[in-house]
């Protein structure tokens, strides 16, 4: 169960109040419809208590309760469960991405109830209130055990006000100009607000959900451990305080306290332990290694130290039901401390009670595996040495108890650790400066920037070449460090000498300082090559056991090569490390940062001597085997004396210090501290200061959820899992402890007895919420060491009859209650506040007994003493007398030495959380307490459901009852992170985290059960077993720059299979299907194995050029390898870089270092760049890189497989531990993420553009319904540029009617019939009188001609924001509101309006035909020169012309130098020669090959004009070919082309000049022939933009473009009668003349080029002819889109081409059938009057793709990065015109589920509402989708047609970084 409720005592004032929240669900499952499990409640209310079903009703989505509410339909309704109607909407809230803001309000009419500020409900009669009862958010208050009706999801800024009806505005804002968006406004403000207006009231509150609950300090493991509470119900052990005074080890630490309790249910069960245990999974291996085992513990007086069997912590091998005791273990017995392992007491030693108890005590297990000796150390000092062999297993971890049973300690831990080396022994301090030269050094090296041997020796140095020096990554300030590389060149030498022989007594040392990940290397060596390789070797990882592991290797004359293997620790990690190796008399030993890690027994006869090179960086074989890879520095070698001299004190003895690191230790109690060279498997953190329960004097004395019998309930229904938290009301401070049918407790000790003649005071505040049964303790002081039940109490509180209280009290040793006796004490009422006083003078022996200040019992009396008494709340250690009651107690006092309200006189009491003073007068004035206070609970403490609704975050009435699961109900910015940065941020309407699209996987007609992605959208499952599963889904949001993080865990498999992949992919790639990604094109990534017999491990994978090539190399095997494990990854998106760490542990380099990873390089850019023509925006089944990429995931489960496979992942949620969160505050991980990577939110993502931060500035959708008359419309938001509006309330006439302000109000278009004519040249000056600025306004239709001003015509007006109005003159070009002057165009240009933020353009130009046409026999352009004035030169130089068609012969050549040749099967042919002889630079290179390495060709079709492309680059040596902007060859040749005289000719070809003895004849067009003595493009580029016209103003600046004036040899405008030339240089104007007879065409409509005044190439462009068209000529609207499968070049980075691209074009009507020429002049034709609307995709806020399907699979799913308002469709291959246009807008129409079911077609006159289809689209919040399940001709849905292509153009409602969907 989950939720938040609140009792409303008293009754709400005057039936008014306010209730407003956000929700955001995460239950995918209950879209399924199951009956009993569709109802998900957002808030609710009854008139009981808690659990009472009375009169219950509430507001909830997702169906009736009875399940008769269809799947899909998941309306918001208001329901009465308990007899009354339910009440349905028209509204839905189905939206798994989105943030729904939920605001009910009420007064003396009734209730009114807001979704996102819609209305749902108005003046609905409710009984909220009216007579005190429950509140439920999230989940209904008599249900609050069964997760049937709860909410599963988030919540966040929870406000109720009390009397005092508020409107939703209050509490939310717009984003925008309209009511589209809402997002929270500042909670100061609202506060403000409610304050002004009379405030929050009785029962009011407010919940921000932003501070972590503290019923104490989770138990976190700084190595990344993760642990569970033994039977304790949390399953989170988090009793946390901060010690303070005398008993305090430190002060403002924070440890963890352990009852000592055990527990056995009511039947007399087997005793269970209570105590810490590792979660499964989390296993401790290999303890083969050296071993330190160390914590501070504090044990309490009485603690049975003498006599029980106590456990510090055990390690035991678990193998399914059986438990190994292999240890080790530390425990007493019997008044004996021992220590276990091995299966064995390997020592004793006799412990003394007053050693142990009531102090800290530090106590030290270590273990050396090369002596095989442990040893115990307390407070430092030697207790226990003994030896035993360990072989150690992998094994789980218990603290505070025995693994099996009750040998449970009572005590507190701090900073308890665990490090595979022996931190205590033989150690010695690392130097932190640079190393010097004593006598007996032999070799100094690699200690500063010049490469020397500081030593006396003075040995030269030499680096081969590759090995560089770094200041700035250094071990230590000042240092200088040298990077080897790994390659063949990276390492250094010194020559032979016998410094390097290691003799038969000298001491010899080499040490160095290193930082790599290497896992198998060598670093240092000296050995022959050649056999027996006499000599030595120090490196990494020689055998398989010890990858990354310091080994050594040496060989001896005679003998054979040994390896030491060292068990120490491994120092792959990148971090920088100290070595020194130290061979002495008889074995060789190793240090870490200065710790012993290892020895080994020296085999063979010394001396170890090479006489050969000593290599560093790499091993002495003449070919290296192992190059090293990684930093070293200060390297020194010393031959004959001690280089460190380890303490050899016996025993060894130090000062322990704080354990609260990974990385560093103490010997001498915290002055000083040492790196830690090893593992450290576990750290627990220490270094939090904790809120505390008790801010007493006795801070040992905490309130601890007790773990007692399971057999409790709450009217019939078990309470188990209810445990004691602070909850977020109290009656003074800032919470209270609630406790809801458990008991909480305190450890016992002398400070509870109250026995003799003293004085005392003990309080408390009180307030019951729920009616309990008679005889329920309250609260309880008696024995507590659970020994002695039914013994004797200080103090019982009980319930009695009538809502009274009872007291009992004992003065005796006879058992009995002699000075109270059941007595009455009051009466309470439920949910108010009462003060409880129990307090003695010893002036007058009496004790009394006040009830809100008001004496009530006395009696001469004095308490008996008994031992171990303790406190118990809600409960007593006899298991008779549990309760059930559910009790809020505010500051529980307790005073010794002082009774502070003696003489029985009357008082008002008031706050008791102080612990200096009290007040008799309710807080008007205070005293001072004189007293000793040893106990006092914290009301200052705050929670999670902290109300923090007045300032100071008090709440003076009510209370909240928190009910947390951990897989329900998961609170909006809940954290328990060690980082607890002060700006850390949770998921919100603000700030959204990464999760898995269940919407692009599986099929929506199926049971949601079937989808493969959990209901957070996390955990991806592979579906059953046994068959071959390749379910694989995508992340919803897109990244396209940044550094991020994430994780993974395997889960479900178990032993036999858990393969799953993770990759890097387009975020809106089609979805594969039932096939691995590990072989799919365009993605990259990693495979985990986990198979049992498998070898693989970790399989990395890529794809080269995007053709299908699987790359794929081993990173590193893993044991276990998949199978628990959790993997990190870090992304590069910029780098397209990954890293993968196992366990922590980065299994290939170092991101944070850069180093390794899997370098990807520019793979994923070839894999969409060499795909489609456009360099930046693909479409298609790859994706569009624009929108970013994504992860992708994909388990396995394969024929072989008896278990289904599935993986967990952790974008920032904290699904996998929420320890870490990224250098920002955001995010919840279980690995701390590298520095500078970010967890995968929104907030983290780059700003918003201004488009898609404000959409409704750009684009709108406006419904009006006309009067016939002048009218103006407003509410638009913005003036619009253009905009079609249309009727749809009548099926004849003009229905689609377009008006745009570069043509002005007065003229129009519309189509009129789609099989006859197509009306451009409307005139009617009154259809729109004026562009307004916020809307338009309509002319009359007293004329009976206005098409969109009929009388009662309904209409919808769709508008697109462009850059405003254009003028005349000057004026006539407008770029986002300001005049301009567009780049020159071969078309003139009438007006333009463009507005870059939104990326649209709309442009009028007017229609221009015409170029030079060649015959094929005897049309030929000849440029007469015969001097060498035109010839290109040595130099750099290009040549490109357009081309129409692909019939053979010369289209442009220079005699035998240069020529472009088309053959008869329709290749376009380069020749190139230096000679004018042969071709020896290039010959019959088809320029057609291209895309560069793809293995394919380009389409050279009839009817089309192509764009061809020669550049020389001098310097390169390249010559290099583009075909339609496609790069089709590079040709490396130093070769320049040959000066013969030949003139250049357009047409036919000979070798000379003049035109005699033509030869190939070309037939077809040409037209801009242009050369250039310079590069015009830039040659690396696989594409160049081709479209801007190549002699617009010759030294255009657009990106790519390279030309200037001064390289300009000539320019040809072939549009003309008369050649139209430019050239560079003065003088050369008269050699160009039609030698020829070329004859020039005035209709054949060259390609023309139209500026678009955006700063990058577009996406979509429509054109319309609108004037002088005349009528009855075909002239439907022609569409382009980027991205088609025709290669012709159309849209440009500055200009489009309007015509002359047949296949690129889609028509308004697929049925009609026409020529290239005729679909040209609906575009360009002499004289004609023309308008282009172009976009430009913004992310964010616009998304435009082509080719788009809709099979079965759902991969029909759109992904735009924004929740859309409109999304227009055009079907490009349905025969039926009635189905090719189709738009989908969320204004028209209500929204069911998502699904918009109002539709018609902008360009078809008789379109209107749509005919009938219902749920045939879905809108969400990050995308769109078609229907699955409707019926054909009710629109566009899955699976309509196979090979059903369309285009679809979306624009945002909301952007996806603030979405709250409908």
């Amino acid at each position: 169960m989950s939720g938040i409720f609140k009792s409303l005592y008293p009754a709400i004032t005057g039936s008014r109040w306010t209730l407003n929240f956000w929700i955001r669900k995460n239950d995918l499952s209950r879209l399924a419809g199951t009956a009993g499990k569709n109802n998900c409640y957002v808030f609710g209310y009854n008139s009981g208590g808690m659990f009472a079903a009375t009169n219950g009703e509430g507001f909830a989505t997702m169906g009736g309760p009875t399940g008769s509410i269809s799947k899909f339909t998941n309306e918001w309704g208001y329901y009465d469960e308990w007899g009354g109607a339910s009440i349905t909407s028209d509204q839905v809230g189905d939206d798994l991405d989105g943030w729904y803001n939920i605001h009910a309000t009420e007064d003396a009419n009734g209730m009114d109830l807001y979704v996102n500020g819609v209305l749902l409900y108005n003046n609905l009669t409710t009984n909220i209130g009216a007579s005190g009862g429950i509140l439920g958010l999230g989940a209904l208050s008599w249900s609050a055990d069964d997760d049937t009706y709860s909410l599963h999801g988030q919540m966040m800024n929870a406000y109720f006000v009390d009397g005092t009806s508020h409107a939703y505005t209050v509490f939310v804002e717009n984003n925008s100009q309209t009511n589209n968006t809402l997002q929270p406004k500042d909670p100061s403000g609202v506060k403000a607000a409610i304050n002004a207006a009379g405030g929050f009231g009785n029962n009011g509150f407010f919940y921000d959900f932003t501070t972590p609950q503290t019923c104490g300090l989770k138990f976190d493991d700084l190595a990344g451990g993760q642990w569970r509470g033994i039977n304790d119900y949390s399953a989170n052990f988090n009793t946390g305080f901060v010690r303070t005074g005398s008993s305090a080890r430190t002060n403002n630490n924070s440890s963890t306290f352990f009852s000592g309790r055990h527990w056995q249910d009511g039947s007399g069960g087997a005793i269970q332990p209570s105590g810490l245990r590792s979660h499964e999974g989390e296993v401790f291996n290999p303890f083969h290694s050296d071993l330190t085992i160390e914590g501070w513990y504090y044990i309490p007086e009485n603690n049975n130290v003498a006599t029980g069997t106590l456990y510090f912590f055990d390690f035991r091998y678990s193998n399914g039901s059986t438990t190994f005791a292999n240890g080790p273990a530390l425990y007493f017995y019997n008044g004996n401390f021992e220590l276990w392992g091995n299966n064995t007491t390997i020592a004793t030693y006799t412990a003394i009670t007053t050693d142990w108890e009531g102090q800290w005590v530090h106590i030290a297990v270590t273990y050396t595996s090369a002596d095989t000796r442990w040893q115990v150390y307390r407070n430092g000092t030697r207790i226990i040495n003994a030896t035993e062999d360990y072989a150690g297993e992998s094994s789980q971890l218990t603290i505070g108890c025995r693994y099996t049973d009750n040998a449970n300690i009572q005590m507190f831990v701090e900073g308890f650790r665990v490090t595979l080396a022996n931190l205590y022994e033989n150690n010695f301090n690392v130097p932190t400066a640079d190393l010097t030269a004593t006598t007996e050094t032999k070799l100094l090296t690699c200690n500063a920037a010049t490469l020397d041997d500081d030593s006396n020796s003075n040995h030269t140095v030499t680096n081969a070449g590759g090995v560089t020096t770094s200041t700035t990554y250094v071990p230590y300030t000042g240092a200088t460090s040298y990077f080897f590389d790994g390659s063949s060149n990276s390492y250094l030498t010194v020559p032979a000498s016998t410094d390097f022989e290691i003799n038969a007594t000298d001491d010899y040392w080499i040490e160095f300082w290193v930082s790599t990940t290497d896992t198998k290397s060598d670093i240092i060596s000296a050995f022959d090559p050649g056999a027996p390789h006499e000599g030595w070797l120090v490196g990494l990882g020689f055998s398989n056991t010890n990858p990354g592991g310091i080994d050594l290797w040496s060989s001896y004359t005679g003998g054979t090569g040994t390896t030491y293997t060292q068990a120490g620790p491994r120092i792959a990690d990148g971090k920088w490390k100290h070595i020194a190796v130290h061979w002495g008399s008889s074995v060789v030993k190793v240090y870490v940062n200065g710790i012993y890690s290892g020895q080994s027994t020296i085999v063979g006869t010394r001396p170890f001597y090479s006489n050969s090179t000593l290599y560093i960086g790499r091993d002495a074989n003449t070919t290296a085997s192992r190059p090293f890879t990684g930093y070293l520095s200060n390297i020194r070698i010393i031959k004959g004396a001690n280089a460190y001299t380890p303490s050899t004190a016996s025993p060894y003895s130090f000062t322990p210090g704080p354990i609260d690191s990974i990385d560093q230790y103490t010997v001498d109690g915290g002055s000083t501290y040492k790196n830690i060279g090893a593992h450290v498997q576990s750290c627990f953190n220490s270094n939090d200061k904790a809120s505390t329960y008790n801010k007493g004097s006795e801070p040992q004395y905490q309130l601890r959820p007790f773990v007692g019998s399971t057999s409790q309930n709450v009217s019939g229904t078990p309470i188990d899992n209810l445990l004691a938290t602070m909850c977020g009301a109290s009656k003074y401070g800032k919470s209270s402890l609630y406790l809801r049918g458990t008991q909480a407790i305190t450890p016992y000790g002398s400070h509870w007895d109250f026995s003799g003649d003293t004085d005392w005071t003990i309080e408390t505040w009180i307030k019951i919420d729920h009616v309990p049964g008679n005889a329920k303790s309250l609260i309880s002081i008696e024995q507590g060491d659970g020994n002695g039940y039914d013994s004797y109490e200080n103090l019982l509180l009980f319930t009695g009859p009538n809502n009274t209280l009872l007291i009992y009290a004992n003065n005796s040793s006879t058992l009995g209650w002699n000075v109270f006796s059941g007595d009455s004490v009051g009466t309470y009422t439920l949910g108010k506040w009462h003060h409880f006083a129990y307090c003695r003078s010893s002036s007058d022996n009496t004790i009394r007994v006040y009830w809100d200040g008001v004496q009530i019992r006395t009696a001469a009396a004095e308490l008996y003493s008994f031992t171990n008494p303790a406190l118990m709340l809600n409960g007593r250690w006899n298991t008779g007398y549990e309760s059930d009651t559910q009790v809020c107690f505010d500051s529980f006092r307790v005073i010794r030495g002082q009774n502070i309200y003696p003489g029985g006189t009357t008082f008002t009491p008031g706050p008791t959380s102080s612990t200096t003073q009290y007040t008799i007068n309710g807080g008007s004035s205070y005293s001072s307490i004189t007293g000793t206070v040893p106990f006092c609970l914290d009301d200052q403490r705050e929670t999670l459901c902290q109300d923090k609704s007045t300032s100071d975050g008090t709440s003076p009435n009510g209370a909240v009852l928190y009910k947390p699961t951990p897989e329900r109900f998961a609170l909006s910015q809940q954290y328990n992170n060690r980082e607890r940065p002060s700006t850390i941020q949770g998921d919100s309407p603000r700030n959204k985290f990464l999760k898995f699209n269940a919407l692009m996987n599986g099929n929506h007609a199926t049971d949601v059960s079937n989808q493969p992605v959990d209901s957070a959208g996390l955990e991806v499952t592979a579906g059953t077993a046994n068959g071959n599963n390749y379910n694989n889904v995508v992340g919803n949001l897109g990244f396209t720059t940044g550094k991020y993080y994430f994780e993974c865990k395997g889960v479900l498999a178990r032993g036999d299979n858990n393969i799953f992949n993770v990759a890097i992919g387009c975020i809106d790639r089609f979805r594969p299907g039932n096939v691995t990604l590990r072989t799919t094109i365009g993605f990259y990534g990693v495979q985990i194995d986990g198979y049992t017999s498998g070898s693989e491990g970790i399989k990395t994978f890529y794809h080269l050029g995007g053709y299908g090539d699987s790359v794929s190399s081993d990173i590193a095997y893993t044991s276990p390898r998949g199978n628990g494990d959790i993997y990190g990854f870090a992304w590069d998106v910029d780098n397209h870089r990954l890293w993968v760490h196992q366990n922590g542990r980065w299994l290939d380099g170092n991101p944070e270092l850069n180093i390794g990873g899997l370098q990807i390089g520019n793979n994923m850019n070839k894999v969409h760049d060499d795909y489609w023509y456009s360099p930046d925006a693909e479409t298609g089944t790859l994706g569009d890189r624009k929108l970013g990429y994504t992860v992708w995931a994909q388990p396995l489960t394969q024929s072989y497989s008896t278990n289904a496979s599935g993986v967990i992942f952790n974008f920032g949620q904290g699904t996998l531990g929420d320890y870490h969160a990224d250098a920002s505050g955001k995010g919840k991980f279980k690995y701390k993420p590298p520095a500078g990577y970010k967890s995968m939110c929104t907030e983290n993502q780059p700003a918003l553009s201004t488009a898609a931060a404000n959409p409704d500035a750009y684009v709108g959708v406006k419904e009006y319904t006309a009067n016939g008359s002048t009218q103006a419309i407003t509410g638009l938001g913005f003036q619009p540029d253009f905009m079609f509006a249309k009727r749809r309330n009548n099926t004849s006439g003009y229905h689609d009617v377009a008006v745009d302000s570069t043509r002005g109000t007065g003229r129009y278009w519309a189509i009129t019939d789609r099989d006859a004519n197509t009306r451009s040249n409307y005139q009617y000056n009154d259809q729109i009188t004026s562009f307004d600025s916020d809307g338009f306004t309509l002319g009359d239709n007293s004329s009976n001609g206005n098409l969109i001003s009929h009388s009662g015509g309904e209409y919808t007006a769709f508008a697109w924001k462009a850059g405003g109005e254009p003028g005349t003159g000057l004026n006539a070009f407008k770029k986002d509101g300001v005049s301009f002057n567009p780049e020159t165009s071969s078309l003139t240009i009438n007006k333009m309006s463009c507005n870059t933020e939104s990326g649209f353009s709309v442009v009028n130009y007017q229609g221009l035909t015409g170029t030079y046409n060649y015959n094929g026999t005897s049309h030929v352009t000849d440029i007469s020169n015969s001097q060498s004035d035109l010839n290109v030169g040595s130099g750099n130089w290009t040549i490109e012309f357009w081309t129409y068609g692909n019939n053979t012969g010369e289209i442009v050549n220079k005699g035998h130098n240069i020529q472009f040749y088309s053959n008869t099967q329709g290749d376009l042919l380069f020749y190139a020669s230096s000679n004018g002889a042969n071709y020896n630079i290039a010959s019959a290179q088809n320029m057609l090959a291209g895309p560069t390495g793809s293995g394919g060709t380009m389409a050279r079709t009839n009817n089309r004009w192509h764009h061809v492309c020669v550049v020389r680059d001098a310097n390169a040596g390249t010559y290099t070919g583009y075909f339609n902007g496609r790069k089709s060859f590079t040709i490396n040749s130093s070769l320049d082309v040959g000066d013969s005289a030949a003139t250049w000719k357009i047409g036919a070809y000979n070798n000379s000049t003049g035109t005699g003895s033509l030869q190939y004849h070309h037939a077809g067009y040409v037209c801009d022939l242009n050369v250039y003595t310079g590069k015009l493009y830039d040659t690396t580029l696989d594409r160049i933009d081709c479209v801007k016209p190549s002699w617009d103003n010759v030294n255009g600046t657009a990106t790519n473009y390279l030309k200037s004036t001064t390289n300009l040899l000539f320019a040809l405008n072939m549009r003309n009668t008369a050649f139209s030339v430019a050239t560079g240089t003065s003088g050369l104007d008269g050699y160009f003349s039609t030698a020829g007879t070329s004859q020039y065409q005035g209709t054949s409509r060259p390609p023309q080029f139209v500026a678009h005044g955006q700063p990058g190439r577009p996406n979509m462009m429509v054109l319309k002819g609108t004037w002088n068209r005349g009528s009855g000529t075909n002239n439907f609207p022609i569409v382009i889109c980027d991205g088609m499968t025709d290669t012709t070049p159309v849209l440009g980075e500055t200009h489009v081409i309007v015509n002359g691209y047949y296949n690129n074009t889609y028509w308004a009507d697929s049925n009609i059938t026409v020529s290239n020429y005729s679909l040209d002049s609906q575009v360009n034709d002499e004289g004609g009057d023309y308008t282009c609307y172009i976009w430009r995709q913004i992310p964010g806020f616009s998304r435009f793709g082509c080719n788009w399907a809709m099979p079965n699979d759902n991969s029909g799913y759109v992904h735009c990065g924004f929740q859309p308002k409109m999304v227009m469709l055009l079907n490009v291959t349905d025969n039926d015109s009635n189905y090719v246009w189709h738009l989908y807008d969320t204004t028209r129409t209500t929204p069911k589920n998502g699904t918009y079911n109002s539709v018609f077609w902008p360009f078809y006159y008789s379109a209107q509402n749509y005919p009938g289809g219902t749920n045939n689209f879905h809108i969400y919040a990050n995308g769109f989708e078609p229907a699955p399940d409707i019926t054909s001709g009710q629109g566009f849905h899955q699976g309509e047609d196979t090979g059903q292509k369309l285009l679809y153009f979306a624009w945002a409602e909301q952007p996806f970084a603030y979405a709250n969907a409908r």
